[in-house]
Formats: C-alpha cells, sequence, structure tokens
C-alpha cells in the first residue's frame, strides 16, 4: 500500500529515519492491539506522532483485513480522534481503504467513498484515479469547483479564468499550484521516500 502522508513530508531527515524505523518494527511485530500500545508510547506533543499514527493506520487496516476484519476509516476515526472527523479525514487513509477492499476482493466505487467522505472526493479521486469510478461526474464536478478556488481555497474574482485543475486517467499526473501559488505540471507521490 504505498499512498503519500503528507505529513511525513513535513519531517526533516532523522524525523523521517525514525518514522520508518517504527514503521518497519510495527509491520514486522504486527498484532490485533499493537496500534493502541504504539500510540501510547508516542508522546502527544511528539512531531512523529499523527504521521507515525496515519501510517500504522494503514498498515493495521491491511492486517484487520487479511484476517477477515473488515475495518472502515470511520472505524479508525472514531478510535483515533486526532486523525480528524470524517470531513477532515487524510485522503490517503481513504485511499488505502480503497486500496485494500480492492486487493481483498471487496473493491470500492468512488462515488461511494465520495458520499462517505464528500470532502475529500477530489483528493481520493486524484489519489486513487477515476477509472473505476461509475460516478465519474461526480469526481470531475469537482475539478471544476477547485479550479473556481484560489490556491488558498477562497473564490477567485472571475471562475471562468481560473486555471483547471485536470484529473488524469493516469493519477501520477496533475496540475497542482505550487508553494508560490504557480499552476503548473506536478507529480503525485507514490509511497514513502526515505
Amino acid at each position: 500500500m504505498a499512498t503519500t502522508n503528507e505529513r511525513v513530508m513535513e519531517l526533516d531527515d532523522e524525523g523521517r529515519r525514525v518514522l520508518e524505523y517504527l514503521l518497519v518494527e510495527f509491520d514486522q511485530q504486527w498484532t490485533e492491539n499493537l496500534l493502541a500500545e504504539r500510540l501510547r508510547e508516542l508522546a502527544p506533543d511528539s512531531q512523529l506522532r499523527l504521521p507515525a499514527l496515519v501510517e500504522m493506520v494503514k498498515i493495521d487496516m491491511e492486517r484487520q483485513w487479511q484476517r477477515g476484519r473488515l475495518l472502515p476509516v470511520e472505524e479508525y476515526l472514531a478510535r483515533y480522534p486526532e486523525l480528524g472527523a470524517a470531513d477532515g479525514a487524510p485522503a490517503d487513509l481513504i485511499q488505502a481503504e480503497y486500496e485494500v477492499r480492492h486487493q481483498f476482493g471487496r473493491p470500492a466505487d468512488l462515488s461511494e467513498l465520495a458520499q462517505r467522505f464528500p470532502q475529500q472526493a477530489c483528493a481520493t479521486a486524484r489519489r486513487a484515479g477515476t477509472a473505476g469510478c461509475r460516478d465519474r461526474n461526480r469526481f470531475l464536478s469537482c475539478r471544476i469547483d477547485r479550479a473556481a478556488r484560489g490556491p488558498s481555497g477562497s473564490r477567485r474574482a472571475n471562475p471562468a479564468a481560473a486555471p483547471r485543475i485536470a484529473i488524469r486517467q493516469n493519477a501520477a499526473q496533475a496540475d497542482i499550484p505550487s508553494a508560490r501559488g504557480e499552476w503548473g505540471q506536478g507529480r503525485m507521490g507514490s509511497g514513502l521516500d526515505f
């Protein structure tokens, strides 16, 4: 499962090395209750806590599904409130569920995920691609709405003049804003880069 956790990219090199060590250890020693145990070990104010939690949830979700416990993202949001509410759930967790469901023969339609997580519909569509979506219009309409907003999320004065955010069949590329607010061709991340 190779989905990008933006919080990981905010860590310095040492933080990413420590996180990688924690995740490898978590994956190798995984048990049904290890996620809660590891979270108790991470200090609440640690810069690693949220990135580690998101990544450990992805591992835990895959392992739980492997054992027939079909835990959706909402279950993790309820257990670990610091992940946010459904309207603010990390898009990479939603993508992780999408991938796990496909992996274990219970594919999710992207339109179903859009109903469960409407605020993340665009991000989920970009991450997962729209090839398997039965309701592509739901996702393509987000690009029009998002294009009408500036890089900061504020409404543009003239939406018709707004740059378009292209969601391609191959989600590896998308028109995205740079840190300076300029729009251009960019590549979507495909995993943790340590």
